[in-house]
Formats: structure tokens, C-alpha cells, sequence
């Protein structure tokens, strides 16, 4: 959930394996998060 926003999204488990790219740019973006944002966590 992003706090700012309130935006929310699910986040799939895949038990030890890695997110494709797309599936986290997806995510990242349902969340309202710029690259910017990430970049200057």
C-alpha cells in the first residue's frame, strides 16, 4: 500500500523465485511509485 496515495495492489508469492520485470513494473506502477521515487530510496 502506498501511504501518500492510498493506492493498493497485489503482490503475487512465488516461494523462493524471483518477480518477472514486467510483473514489477507492473506493480510498481498500480502503486503510483516513479522511478525517481526509487532511485532516491
Amino acid at each position: 500500500m502506498n501511504t501518500l496515495t492510498n493506492a493498493k495492489t497485489t503482490i503475487p508469492n512465488k516461494r523462493g523465485r524471483d518477480l518477472k520485470p514486467g510483473t514489477l513494473r507492473s506493480i510498481i506502477r498500480d502503486l503510483g511509485i516513479s522511478r525517481n521515487d526509487l532511485d532516491q530510496a
